[in-house]
């Protein structure tokens, strides 16, 4: 609720989301798919585990939507919880060789 971004593919799709009312999870797949056949080409393994990454989180965001007006919270408390949950969750899939797709691809 407020137009908070985060950087990568994800936020470039909330751009598109937030000026063009497109689905962010649709978005986040659509500007994946070049950076997973990417991965595809140079590593196959670290693609597998990715594109589940990269349709499991898209499909949540656009599934969870619906609720992001059942939590207000001033804009400092939303920083911090979802810098916490980003990283925590990021960090989790690195270090289990797995990633959100897009530019966790390229690093």
């Amino acid at each position: 609720p407020h137009y908070l971004l985060d950087g990568g593919t994800i936020g470039i799709a909330l751009i598109l989301h937030y000026y063009f009312e497109f689905p962010t999870g649709v978005m986040i797949i659509i500007l994946g798919l070049p950076l997973c056949w990417f991965a595809w080409v140079y590593e196959r393994n670290y693609f597998y585990n990715s594109f589940y990454g990269l349709v499991i989180s898209s499909l949540l965001i656009d599934w969870l939507e619906p609720i992001k007006d059942q939590f207000q919270l001033p804009v400092f408390p939303s920083v911090i919880l979802g810098g916490v949950c980003i990283g925590t969750g990021i960090g989790l899939m690195l270090r289990y060789e797995t990633s959100t797709g897009g530019t966790d691809l390229l690093a």
